[in-house]
């Protein structure tokens, strides 16, 4: 793909950084093993790996977890090498710190978005997948959350897999698993809301845009809706008298 028609497919995204990112797909075309110094949001990810023919077969997106933001990497299994893991304990559980605060910590010291994945915060602490090269310095500057002191620590990527996932699961009635019906339960809102939303690139199924209304989801899917969170959708529970369908789903 050329670099002049790679670039059209991000409209409004930041052309630096989807530069860069060109370069080093072209680069693992040549069979250059390399990691990419940014991580990139689903809308940009999703979108190369649905044009066929535009990553080289070992070649990929990877993210802790399945986050949402991922490097890419080819081969794919040299991510994990790349990833360092910066854990931030609150010193004063009595306050209790929220995802956001966190992140305003974060960007508060300067440190730009693209450089670390997504934050998973477990009861008083907070685990962040960065790119290594930011972690001395947040090392050093990051004493306090809000006005909550804190303690930092580099971790293993491994401890990772053995966090609690902070799911939640809910139960739904939707009147058929088409996306718009589904988005509009999930979300509380009306079915012409969700078709404006989809309609927008505001949802992704299994971290791809769809913008039709009408497309049919599926157990195990995983919705993506801004403004509203990442859900995978469960199994469906029975039928209500009037047909709609009981439908389980897990809030991540």
């Amino acid at each position: 793909m050329d670099k002049s028609r790679f670039m059209a497919l991000f409209p409004g995204e930041d052309p630096v950084l989807l530069a860069r990112l060109y370069g080093c797909i072209e680069a693992a075309w040549s069979g250059r093993p390399l990691v990419s110094n940014e991580f990139y949001t689903p809308a940009v990810w999703s979108r190369i790996e649905a044009q066929k023919g535009c990553l080289p077969p070992e070649a990929g997106f990877y993210g802790p977890l399945e986050a949402d933001r991922r490097l890419f990497a080819s081969p794919l299994d040299q991510a994990d090498g790349s990833i360092a893991v910066l854990e931030v304990k609150n010193l004063y559980p009595a306050r209790p710190l929220a995802h956001q605060d966190y992140m305003g910590a974060l960007m508060s010291l300067g440190v730009r978005r693209e450089k670390f994945s997504d934050l998973m915060v477990v009861s008083d602490c907070c685990y962040i997948p960065m790119l290594p090269e930011i972690m001395p310095y947040i090392l050093e500057n990051l004493t306090k959350v809000g006005s909550n002191g804190v303690s930092c620590r580099e971790v293993g990527l491994e401890e990772l897999s053995v966090l609690p996932r902070p799911v939640r699961e809910r139960s739904l009635q939707v009147a058929s698993l088409r996306l718009d019906a589904l988005v509009a339960e999930i979300a509380g809102i009306s079915r012409s809301q969700a078709e404006a939303l989809i309609k927008s690139g505001k949802v992704l199924l299994n971290y791809r845009e769809v913008k039709d209304r009408a497309q049919d989801v599926h157990t195990q899917d995983v919705l993506t809706i801004r403004g509203s969170g990442k859900f995978r959708v469960g199994e469906i529970t029975g039928e209500t008298r009037k047909g709609r369908l009981r439908l389980t789903v897990e809030q991540y």
